[in-house]
């Protein structure tokens, strides 16, 4: 069966990365957080595409194929040199990052892409689903600083109304115009 049309169907790359903008890198004391949920589904997305195995022969030599085939105008100095210039950087890297890489190259060169510009977006790739990765984690753990100070304010305020509580009720015991320890002489 040949998936290449598969290779133009957003990844999981492209959907996990969509959930993160610019607003997400500042995090303050009390910003808005990626909901937890979310981070947990970046988190997950960004360790399972970095323990991808790389591509193989065969992936190699199709993504060229599919990277070669999507522009109409398709000469280069040598097909051959160029054919294996371009499977061997894919072979650097997981198929689905290629697959993402082949997407946002043929979405923006008109022009068929040099092996330096092929690496440098399969680079980029990568490092954004890394960098998803870790915009979950800090999240993650902005949520829970958050969630054990929402903790330990509301221990503060439950020791409050106890202690009030136990004042109002010793101040209930007392007679009217005396003070506890003294004697009416």
């Amino acid at each position: 069966m040949d998936d290449r049309g598969d290779l133009f169907i957003p990844t999981a790359i492209q959907t996990t990365m969509r959930a993160i903008d610019k607003s997400h890198f500042n995090i303050t004391m009390n910003g808005p957080l990626i909901d937890e949920y979310i981070c947990a589904s970046l988190i997950e997305a960004s360790d399972r595409i970095a323990r991808l195995p790389l591509s193989s022969e065969e992936e190699a030599i199709r993504l060229s194929e599919v990277l070669v085939g999507a522009y109409p105008k398709r000469e280069v100095n040598d097909p051959t040199i160029y054919a294996r210039a371009i499977k061997s950087v894919f072979l650097e890297f997981s198929t689905e990052i290629a697959k993402e890489a082949i997407n946002r190259i043929t979405l923006s060169l008109k022009f068929l892409p040099t092996r330096a510009d092929l690496f440098e977006v399969l680079t980029n790739v990568k490092a954004q689903s890394q960098i998803c990765g870790s915009v979950g984690r800090v999240h993650l753990t902005e949520h829970a600083r958050r969630d054990t100070v929402a903790a330990h304010e509301a221990m503060i305020k439950e020791e409050r109304k106890a202690r009030n509580a136990a004042e109002i009720s010793d101040d209930d015991g007392q007679v009217a115009g005396s003070e506890e320890g003294k004697s009416d002489e």
